[in-house]
């Protein structure tokens, strides 16, 4: 966000406002507008979301084979193209 007001309205942060005061894209500023503009509402992960298993590496490796096998044996032309693989919006690459 502060990138993109820095391009479209550089001088949102110089210059002060009636009261004085210089405007601060503070994190409350960040929700507030998120949720009003968007709809969105943020998160705090959970404690087991948190934590890295002793095995992650084995889960690893195991997620890894089980995708490389979908790739193949449904001749996906690009990683890029399974959605949602494990419900966090993450693109393949």
């Amino acid at each position: 966000i502060i990138g993109q007001l820095q391009h479209l309205a550089p001088t949102i942060f110089k210059v002060p406002s009636s009261d004085g005061s210089l405007f601060v894209c503070s994190d409350n500023f960040v929700n507030k507008f998120l949720h009003r503009s968007l709809g969105w509402t943020l998160r705090k992960s959970t404690r087991a979301g948190r934590k890295i298993p002793n095995n992650a590496d084995e889960v690893l490796r195991k997620a890894f084979l089980r995708m490389v096998h979908i790739i193949k044996v449904y001749d996906i032309p690009s990683p890029a193209l399974i959605v949602n693989g494990d419900q966090t919006q993450v693109v393949l690459s």
